[in-house]
């Protein structure tokens, strides 16, 4: 993780780190649809 990203991190009760859901949740989501994009192609080949 970059520090920008590091600077902005929570603690939660747990002690467990927690990021700033809507910025993960959207790369997450974005990283599913390039996998999707690309299982397509493959099958396509």
């Amino acid at each position: 993780m970059s520090n920008h990203v590091r600077g902005k991190e929570n603690i939660d009760s747990l002690g467990n780190r927690t990021y700033p859901y809507a910025s993960v949740s959207f790369v997450f989501t974005n990283i599913q649809k390039n996998n999707l994009k690309i299982g397509k192609l493959i099958l396509k080949l």
